[in-house]
């Protein structure tokens, strides 16, 4: 038996150079690649089904994932950016509005394995790794990105979630309390009708688009305020759309909808 220490590598990569965002979900990894100036470079997205799966089979579709991932950031010389989620909370919250696909990924995908193989590679692969706050970033990944760039709102999250890396806290003198003190704006995207109305246009992931009104918000308060009536609002007009698809006569359900038709909510 013989054992030796494995030099590690020398972790290079800041966001300063950009970043490779990830967004995990039901059945792939969607990711984005950002530059330094937070604008986007690339998006795709990596299978990760592990639905029905085996115990075996599960960590090793984990695994590749986490590989190519990494290699992707050594490559491009970026940190590797992703959300601080507790799965473990998430399954005693979970509600109808969730769906039973994000349902699935809670009770068969192991959030710690994902970390534990990222972990490992990364620091084989001397790839620097980033946990930001996941608040809101599907929010506005499929309100600011998704239709701007034409990508999905899995995609879009990803954008959202490594624009987020860019952010600095320190904490304030006065209040002793920790504040970002900066980082990229992350206000909600809206436009003005012919009404002189404020409205939001959002794809709603099935090649529709769902519209409602812009919250009133004071600009005074903190932009989480304003994302969390638009969050509200747009959960709400998601539910409503989905309702109105069920109550469909069996002759309509089967017509595809054209990809810009809105779905506008009641104000």
């Amino acid at each position: 038996m013989v054992s030796f220490d494995e030099p590690k590598a020398a972790i290079t990569a800041d966001v300063k150079t950009g970043v490779l965002a990830v967004d995990l979900n039901a059945d792939h990894l969607a990711w984005a690649e950002r530059d330094r100036f937070g604008n986007p470079v690339a998006t795709d997205g990596i299978p990760c089904v592990t639905y029905g799966k085996t115990t075996q089979q599960a960590v090793a579709i984990i695994e590749g994932a986490a590989i190519k991932r990494i290699q992707h950031a050594r490559h491009v010389g970026k940190p590797l950016v992703l959300e601080k989620r507790d799965f473990t909370r998430k399954k005693g919250q979970l509600t109808e509005e969730d769906g039973a696909r994000y349902a699935r990924m809670l009770s068969s995908l192991s959030y710690k394995k994902i970390l534990d193989a990222r972990n490992a590679r990364a620091v084989k692969e001397g790839v620097a790794v980033k946990m930001v706050n996941p608040a809101y970033t599907s929010v506005l990944g499929r309100i600011n990105y998704a239709n701007r760039y034409g990508l999905t709102v899995h995609q879009g999250a990803a954008m959202a979630i490594g624009r987020r890396a860019f952010d600095r806290f320190a904490k304030n003198p006065r209040t002793g309390k920790v504040q970002k003190v900066f980082g990229l704006r992350e206000t909600p995207i809206g436009r003005t009708g012919r009404d002189g109305v404020k409205v939001i246009t959002a794809p709603d992931g099935r090649g529709a688009q769902v519209t409602f009104p812009y919250p009133e918000w004071n600009a005074r308060k903190p932009v989480w305020t304003l994302l969390g009536r638009v969050s509200r609002k747009m959960k709400e007009t998601l539910a409503a759309q989905r309702m109105a698809e069920q109550l469909d006569p069996p002759q309509r359900m089967g017509a595809a909808r054209p990809p810009d038709t809105p779905v506008v909510a009641a104000a």
